[in-house]
């Protein structure tokens, strides 16, 4: 599968992207194939606890998938009334990970597509406003929410020029 670089990003043909500096570009390609691997899955209704699930365009007969509330690139879903997370995509929604932060010193990860947001951080799944309040919650002005609040910026920046405002 092929990488593109551009500035900073790493493409992948799926249409995801990983941050030059934070991963490597063998890493991009490994995730980039992983992903393609998953393609054109039929008779799925068993699936559960994949919520790392991403390259799945063609998953069929999945209206038993359970425990799946993040997966990405699903634009091809069919038959699947029971799945979460993906309802209303057109399109494979991009994404941004971030390094690891936070009280969790874990990565963020921040998807968007037409019509579609979703933030997943530890438990968290929700919109970029739902975890930004959850943030200032928890964390207020600590070392923790800061480093939340400018990956938070940093989304909305990228997301709106991705978008081309």
């Amino acid at each position: 599968m092929k990488i593109e670089t551009k500035g900073d990003w790493y493409f992948g043909e799926n249409g995801n992207m990983w941050e030059v500096g934070k991963f490597t570009q063998k890493t991009a390609e490994k995730e980039n194939q992983d992903q393609a691997e998953f393609k054109n899955m039929t008779n799925c209704s068993d699936l559960h606890n994949c919520s790392g699930l991403r390259g799945c365009s063609g998953l069929r007969d999945c209206s038993g998938i359970r425990d799946c509330s993040w997966l990405s690139d699903c634009s091809g879903l069919s038959d699947c009334s029971g799945l979460s997370g993906c309802s209303g995509l057109k399109e494979n929604p991009q994404l941004y990970r971030t390094k690891k932060i936070g009280s969790r010193n874990a990565q963020t990860l921040f998807y968007w597509a037409a019509g579609f947001e979703r933030v997943v951080s530890g438990c968290f799944r929700g919109t970029t406003d739902e975890f930004e309040k959850a943030v200032k919650e928890k964390h207020g002005d600590s070392e923790h929410g800061k480093a939340y609040a400018a990956a938070i910026a940093f989304f909305r920046t990228l997301k709106r020029e991705s978008a081309g405002v």
